[in-house]
């Protein structure tokens, strides 16, 4: 099975890599944060920062996530960013973790502006049925 990437995703992608060449790889993650979401804003995207997600089985709270984005347009994307110099699992199950709290459909994009070259990785939702949660 492929993974195509949505419109979005590609929005966004592309908006970060003009924000990292701009920039390069030696900034702290706060002003990756800043200049992503100035730049997505000024592409009229409606961006959420920082919001809050909470994963509930049977209507109980089971967990609480904060990703650094949800972009909306068409799609949903849920974005977190990192500044590292490599993507560890703990990081990809922190988004997929984000994506599978969010209360509708969304995909769900990690951002690394720490490596020699802008890497990203696509994360898409799980489909259990028992996960319900609300923003």
């Amino acid at each position: 099975m492929t993974l195509s990437t949505s419109p979005l995703t590609s929005l966004v992608i592309s908006l970060a890599t003009s924000v990292w060449t701009d920039m390069g790889c030696h900034y702290p993650k706060p002003v990756y944060l800043k200049s992503l979401l100035h730049a997505m804003r000024a592409s009229r995207l409606l961006v959420h920062e920082h919001p809050l997600l909470i994963l509930r089985i049977n209507d109980k709270p089971i967990s609480e996530h904060s990703p650094d984005f949800i972009v909306q347009d068409k799609d949903t994307l849920i974005v977190n960013l990192l500044v590292v110099s490599t993507i560890t699992q703990a990081d990809v199950n922190c988004v997929r973790a984000c994506v599978n709290a969010h209360r509708g459909a969304a995909g769900g994009v990690l951002i690394n502006f720490g490596d020699q070259r802008l890497t990203w990785m696509n994360i898409v939702q799980s489909h259990h049925n028992y996960y319900r949660s609300s923003v």
